[in-house]
């Protein structure tokens, strides 16, 4: 696979990773579909810091790794290298905890499970992680990252939204409910431009067509909610978006509102 576009934003530059892929089937209106997914996290620079925001599925358990089809990407740490990150990144990002973007933040060894940026603090919501440790989500994957990491490698991020690190004024976030409890959108803020991390709200170029996800997403109608707001406020600054999941573009710049119930993207800005 060739080099992936960075995004430069003026004093920030994004810098997308190659988490490798998935696959799944599923019944709609009786027919079997099949999804195919990229894996996309990315490596944020600013300020001097260093944050890889969801790093994949890494280990994920033997049957997530079959039902899903997950292909590995290029070992992170080596990507970090190819970077100029010798010792890996400063901080680990985790905007929720389902398997495909947070599992990643652990790599097996021996048959037990360790930090993979032992050096990195992770950040999470709280309220994302009280939540999944209480429902076992991604494989009781709060429990395997507690058992692996140790709470004192977290940061806990609280409140509705606002700055993640107090140092980096570029690097806001905003609490949503609906596709999990406390899935965090990101906001990117250079001198340049604006980028939008919407995560699993809006996974690939598909959801430009807001619509509701009854597979995905805990609270199909709330989801349906913030995903709309979250689009039409990136579109309104003329924001670009992140895409996790698309397999062929990893970021575009929306353009203004909806035509037809679509939001459309710059053609020449939109980037693989």
């Amino acid at each position: 696979m060739p080099p992936m576009s960075s995004l430069d934003l003026g004093g920030l530059t994004l810098h997308p990773l190659d988490g490798g892929r998935m696959g799944f089937e599923v019944e709609v209106r009786g027919q079997r579909r099949r999804f195919e997914l990229a894996v996309r996290p990315l490596l944020l620079r600013v300020g001097g810091a260093s944050i890889i925001v969801d790093p994949g599925f890494g280990p994920a358990d033997p049957e997530r790794r079959v039902r899903f089809d997950l292909h590995d990407g290029p070992p992170l740490e080596e990507q970090c290298r190819a970077l100029g990150l010798v010792d890996g990144p400063d901080y680990v990002l985790l905007t929720h905890l389902h398997f495909d973007h947070a599992a990643g933040a652990l790599v097996a060894e021996g048959g037990e499970e360790r930090a993979r940026f032992p050096g990195a603090k992770h950040l999470c919501h709280r309220e994302e992680w009280e939540s999944a440790q209480e429902s076992g989500r991604g494989g009781d994957l709060a429990k395997r990252l507690e058992r692996a990491l140790g709470l004192e490698a977290f940061d806990w991020i609280e409140g509705e939204g606002g700055q993640v690190l107090g140092s980096l004024p570029q690097l806001r976030f905003q609490k949503t409910v609906g596709h999990t409890e406390g899935l965090m959108v990101l906001e990117f803020q250079g001198e340049e431009g604006r980028c939008v991390y919407p995560a699993d709200l809006v996974p690939h170029r598909g959801f430009l067509r807001p619509k509701k996800d009854a597979l995905a997403d805990r609270e199909p109608e709330r989801a349906l909610r913030e995903r709309e707001r979250i689009l039409a406020s990136a579109a309104g600054s003329g924001a670009f978006v992140w895409f996790y999941h698309d397999l062929e573009v990893v970021f575009g710049k929306l353009l203004g509102e909806k035509e037809a119930g679509v939001y459309r993207l710059d053609s020449d800005d939109s980037r693989s």
